[in-house]
């Protein structure tokens, strides 16, 4: 986990020291089915979500059900279109973010030009 702590620190410019106790304990409990890359997702995520001096409990998303997103997916049994979770995760970003757009551009990891492009396809600018 270290070593996904210092790739993100230096991908989000943060100084995220560790992991909460708590925290460590849902993700050693957990069996990641999706190996090693599911837990880089999840702590990427951490990071995109603002988890700042350590990663805590509420940065992490609901282990054992979904951990791509909350929007959920029709009763149909379908996947959530990627557009949809897209736009989902950028306006918790800005959400989270007070409106900061550049902030919030950094902590996705996409450009500021991007966030509002995207705003403008979903008639929000």
């Amino acid at each position: 986990m270290n070593h996904f702590l210092r790739r993100y620190n230096r991908r989000f410019r943060r100084d995220v020291k560790g992991i909460t106790p708590d925290a460590l304990a849902t993700l050693s409990g957990y069996e990641f089915p999706g190996n090693v890359r599911e837990l880089e997702n999840v702590i990427e995520r951490a990071f995109a979500m603002g988890a700042r001096e350590q990663i805590t409990l509420a940065d992490l998303p609901p282990l054992g059900t979904s951990s791509v997103s909350t929007v959920s997916a029709p009763q149909s049994g379908t996947v959530p279109r990627l557009a949809d979770v897209e736009k989902d995760l950028i306006l918790r970003a800005l959400a989270f973010y007070k409106d900061d757009k550049e902030a919030a551009a950094s902590a996705l990891g996409i450009s500021r030009r991007t966030i509002y492009r995207r705003l403008k396809e979903y008639g929000m600018l």
